[in-house]
């Protein structure tokens, strides 16, 4: 077990489809204190990562980044989701290292992305098919197929399919925020 410790340390793992960067930047500090970067998609991982770290290091503030780069064009991810009754299928599976992050959202009947709070940036949707309500904080507007919406999220934001047919958006974040 290491007492103290300054350092950096850098290790990638590649699988064929992608790589896989590790970074930990670590210096001296009285307790224990680790924080970790990752694509949001891999936030399910974070408390394990901060774990792993933590059975090596007793005290120090180590900061750790992960990075998942995609070698192949056709690997794209799709993630079904309950509460849009629907998925999110990311076009570009490395945008959440990138300034923005274009998706493609199919929300079914009923469904409704998650309540999210206000934070910097920008959203730009474009209905492909159906339609959906845009909540913006205590106002809600309409967007039909082939309409689109921008707006900077500075209140709590979502969008709902109240209709009886699936909707499909191109939704662009920036920053990435799913």
């Amino acid at each position: 077990m290491l007492k103290s410790m300054t350092g950096f340390g850098r290790s990638e793992h590649e699988d064929g489809k992608r790589r896989i960067t590790a970074e930990i930047r670590a210096v001296n500090h009285r307790y224990a204190d680790v924080s970790v970067r990752m694509p949001k998609r891999y936030s399910f991982a974070e408390e394990r990562v901060k774990a792993a770290v933590k059975s090596v290091i007793k005290r120090g503030k180590a900061d750790v980044a992960l990075l998942v780069e995609y070698m192949t064009e056709d690997d794209t991810s799709i993630k079904q989701d309950d509460e849009l009754n629907g998925s999110i299928r990311w076009l570009i599976p490395t945008s959440q290292g990138n300034d923005m992050e274009p998706i493609i959202v199919t929300i079914g009947p009923g469904g409704m992305t998650p309540l999210r709070d206000p934070h910097e940036g920008e959203e730009f949707g474009y209905v492909l098919s159906g339609s959906l309500k845009l909540i913006l904080g205590g106002r809600e507007e309409r967007v039909r197929v082939r309409e689109s919406f921008y707006f900077k999220p500075h209140e709590p934001h979502r969008l709902a399919n109240a209709g009886k047919s699936p909707c499909r958006l191109l939704w662009v974040s920036a920053p990435p925020s799913f």
